[in-house]
């Protein structure tokens, strides 16, 4: 699979841009050339220099520092709430694809309910609930991610449940919890990495609009929607602030959706060549 994958164009740039990301991320107390929370109004609104490569924001505050400290939250939202979505959706999906009957019914009526209305909005509504904050974004996320990762693992159940090796293992006394998680699941493991892949992006994206309307990271956190939602006050002195901003949310969701695409044609068998 990784040979593939770095056959793939499109992939090895977004494996390349992600891993820039994660290593950013890690580093950033080391490398970053300013405290991203240290405040100058004395260089408030600087163009970029040589002292701050990417400008500073309307408090002074080194825009570069900000965005590699923003890398953080970023994967911290996006990989706390793919665990969720996928810890709870995964778990409903098993259950309901392999035992079936009113569960199932009950199941897909669910997850028929939840994804009539739009993702954004759904998560709006649970953080109007829960109240505005970094963690309760990543608890909506991953809310409106359940109900995705139930749909895709219980249609992988219910067509692995009928086939040989799951009628073998239930014919020589195999339990129902030993047949979904060590035949069933590893069935799902494929899709389940695929999908997993393709919401970090959705994630991050939605985290960052909920952020920038002021329901996410609360000023001073240096997060991507907490600094666009800054520096709408001064887009026509700094333009510089909301462009990069802008441009890693960008590059972060496209490198994201490369590397699953890639992974889709690699392990979906429809898809595969």
């Amino acid at each position: 699979m990784l040979r593939q994958l770095t056959k793939n164009r499109m992939a090895l740039i977004g494996i390349i841009l992600i891993c820039i990301l994660v290593v950013l991320a890690v580093a950033a107390p080391w490398i970053t050339p300013h405290d991203p929370l240290s405040q100058s109004l004395r260089d408030r609104l600087a163009p970029p220099s040589r002292a701050h490569p990417l400008g500073t924001d309307y408090y002074g505050r080194d825009v570069l520092s900000r965005i590699i400290f923003g890398a953080r939250y970023s994967l911290t939202i996006g990989l706390i709430s793919i665990g969720i979505g996928l810890l709870f959706g995964a778990t409903l999906g098993l259950l309901a694809g392999y035992y079936g009957g009113m569960l199932d019914r009950l199941l897909a009526a669910l997850i028929d309910v939840l994804m009539a209305f739009p993702g954004m909005l759904l998560a709006l509504a649970i953080v109007g609930i829960l109240g505005p904050g970094l963690f309760n974004v990543m608890l909506a996320v991953g809310i409106w991610s359940v109900p995705i990762f139930a749909r895709i693992v219980r249609a992988v159940s219910l067509s692995t449940r009928e086939t040989e090796f799951v009628l073998a293992a239930r014919a020589v006394g195999a339990g129902g919890g030993r047949i979904m998680f060590r035949h069933i699941l590893p069935a799902c493991i494929p899709a389940i990495i695929v999908l997993s892949t393709l919401r970090m992006s959705t994630a991050i994206l939605t985290a960052a609009g909920l952020s920038f309307l002021g329901l996410g990271a609360q000023p001073p956190t240096p997060e991507w929607g907490s600094m666009l939602n800054e520096s709408r006050g001064a887009l026509r002195q700094a333009p510089w602030v909301a462009t990069f901003t802008g441009l890693v949310i960008t590059l972060t969701v496209t490198a994201f959706n490369f590397v699953g695409d890639a992974l889709r044609d690699i392990l979906d068998p429809r898809l595969r060549q």
